[in-house]
């Protein structure tokens, strides 16, 4: 939690996905499942990377919403097929490989919705 925070004041990330994503990058383990449920840590640090991006001024494109959401369920069934990899029974393995093939599916169809009109057809 500590490093996130740190990466929140660093002015490099604008989400807190970002930060997740970095963590992960990073060897950090569980880390999604470390901020579910926790609504008031997760506002506190995107105010600090906003605080944080705004007194640098930085002027660097956001990104469109979609393509976060597919890179972050790209992220969380990665993540969710490391805990498979560690899991102890056969049973809970299966679960989170069904959870793991669920965000992949979630992934898929962000990512078609992030393409243009045009590379649709």
């Amino acid at each position: 939690m500590e490093r996130a925070y740190q990466l929140a004041d660093s002015a490099a990330f604008e989400s807190v996905e970002e930060i997740c994503q970095r963590l992960l990058a990073e060897g950090y383990d569980n880390v999604f499942l470390s901020f579910e449920g926790r609504t008031a840590t997760r506002a506190d640090l995107l105010r600090k990377c906003r605080r944080a991006r705004s007194k640098v001024a930085l002027t660097s494109a956001r990104k469109p919403s979609a393509q976060s959401r597919s890179h972050r369920f790209r992220a969380r069934a990665a993540e969710t097929r490391r805990l498979a990899e560690r899991a102890k029974s056969e049973r809970v393995r299966s679960m989170y490989r069904d959870i793991a093939a669920v965000y992949d599916r979630l992934a898929m169809s962000a990512a078609a919705q992030e393409r243009p009109d045009n590379e649709m057809d």
